[in-house]
């Protein structure tokens, strides 16, 4: 279970594929692609499923690579943010996304 409370791999074991997973496919071989397709093609997944997964995420650190993304369009949100006159909704959005790890620009 994660934070959110949320089991981990849920989406991937109820066959959904999730941005993670969009990250993952365009990393992979041909070969990898076709194995991660045919994994989503059977009805339930299976613990050695989820190994295969976690290890192609881990290899192609796709975490890593999402993190950089949300930095990216976090920076670019507050930076948009930041042209609006100071206001409360305007203050709550800014602490909303320093929750998620983003600083503020100032």
């Amino acid at each position: 279970e994660t934070e959110t409370g949320k089991l981990q791999m849920k989406d991937f074991l109820n066959g959904l594929v999730t941005y993670p997973m969009i990250l993952l496919i365009q990393e992979l071989t041909a070969k990898n692609k076709n194995t991660v397709r045919e994994i989503f093609a059977i009805e339930t997944r299976t613990s050695s499923d989820i190994d295969l997964i976690n290890e192609l995420l881990s290899h192609h650190k796709i975490q890593k690579k999402i993190q950089s993304i949300m930095q990216e369009e976090s920076t670019l949100l507050l930076n948009y943010l930041s042209s609006y006159p100071e206001s409360e909704i305007k203050n709550i959005i800014m602490k909303q996304i320093e929750k998620l790890g983003v600083e503020t620009v100032s």
